[in-house]
């Protein structure tokens, strides 16, 4: 794989993640 395609699904990730998480928070705090 080229290094920009690796580093671009690992900010895809990461960025994923994130907004998971606040997504997460936001249930959380609703209920």
């Amino acid at each position: 794989m080229e290094p920009l395609t690796t580093a671009a699904i690992a900010l895809g990730s990461v960025v994923a993640t994130k907004a998971l998480e606040r997504t997460g928070d936001k249930i959380i705090m609703a209920e």
